[in-house]
């Protein structure tokens, strides 16, 4: 892999996450039994988007990346992760 190549894979990486003070709520939750949203990020349903808890996700999300979704990490989640640095 060139670096050229390496640069490309790891933006895209990057594309695939990004940070939240504070979790929204699933968009495709009940009301009466929210959960925190994980994700951000197309649906199975004609295209359209919404925060999506970690099983909703996997049930109607269509994946990571540009155009796609992105994964939510609270902003100290991602500090300890070396995500911002």
């Amino acid at each position: 892999m060139d670096d050229l190549q390496r640069g490309l894979s790891e933006f895209a990486k990057d594309l695939e996450r990004t940070t939240v003070s504070a979790y929204p709520l699933c968009d495709l939750c009940p009301p009466h039994q929210p959960k925190e949203a994980r994700f951000d990020g197309k649906t199975k349903f004609n295209g359209s988007w919404g925060y999506m808890c970690k099983q909703h996700f996997k049930d109607f999300g269509v994946g990571l990346g540009l155009g796609k979704g992105q994964e939510l990490l609270l902003t100290k989640e991602a500090e300890d992760e070396s995500f911002l640095k």
